[in-house]
């Protein structure tokens, strides 16, 4: 059997009646827009290695976003010595150090300016305390 077919009209534009879903979040943690500084240390494509101090732009658990002027490719690994807020341990100079991986990179805005890097961190990670930069 076929259906009748509706002879209402709508007075709504056809854009008007579609509800699109509403976009679903990339992050599944929360970003923090702390200014930490942190020291980063790797191997480039050509196996030498880097040293390089970043401010990071954001944190999460999952992950970081900072700019570094080495020249890495997604997929390298790294480790982080992220400088933790002296008003969050008693005063005290302790490091974050968690390892992780670059999964994005943004080119640089301006010519001679520093690639951004969003990099997801590995499931290890230790405090550092008392050490001088």
């Amino acid at each position: 059997m076929k259906k009748a077919a509706s002879t209402a009209r709508s007075t709504k534009s056809p854009a008007a009646r579609i509800h699109p879903l509403p976009a679903r979040p990339r992050r599944r943690e929360w970003r923090f827009l702390l200014p930490l500084t942190a020291v980063v240390e790797g191997s480039l494509p050509d196996g030498s290695k880097f040293r390089e101090k970043a401010r990071l732009d954001n944190i999460s658990s999952g992950g970081a976003f900072f700019q570094l002027a080495s020249g890495i490719v997604v997929g390298s690994k790294f480790n982080l010595l992220i400088d933790l807020p002296k008003a969050a341990t008693d005063g005290k100079k302790i490091q974050l150090k968690v390892g992780g991986k670059a999964v994005r990179l943004e080119r640089p805005r301006q010519k001679g300016k520093k690639q951004g890097v969003a990099v997801r961190f590995g499931k290890g990670f230790g405090f550092i305390a008392g050490l001088k930069k």
